[in-house]
């Protein structure tokens, strides 16, 4: 199993469904919330993957090199940024990651 791939979908269904700003994760209401909250339902383009452990570091590097920044979470929280811009770094980061051979990945450090 590619980790790394299973949590880049992972973010990438969490972030489609809510996205938030200024704080990791937020709940229905729009209070801010850690991310392991029950009650989280919008989430950072970092804190969206957090869950996943083994893949988070693998995943975060693919998307600081998709977006072409070094923090995803200013990048995330920047007043120009739409909720659509991070769905679509999600898409690339798969689209990216699907297109190394599984040989390789294999071989490739998940601490990244």
């Amino acid at each position: 199993m590619d980790q790394i791939l299973e949590a880049l979908r992972f973010g990438r269904e969490r972030v489609s469904k809510g996205w938030s700003q200024e704080y990791w994760a937020r709940n229905d209401a729009g209070e801010a919330v850690v991310p392991f909250d029950e009650d989280a339902t919008r989430f950072c383009v970092c804190a969206a993957v957090l869950e996943t452990h083994e893949g988070w570091n693998g995943a975060m590097s693919l998307l600081r090199e998709v977006v072409g920044v070094e923090n995803l979470t200013t990048w995330n929280d920047a007043p120009e940024r739409a909720q659509a811009d991070v769905v679509a770094a999600y898409d690339e980061a798969i689209r990216r990651r699907l297109a190394v051979p599984v040989a390789v990945q294999d071989d490739l450090d998940p601490r990244v």
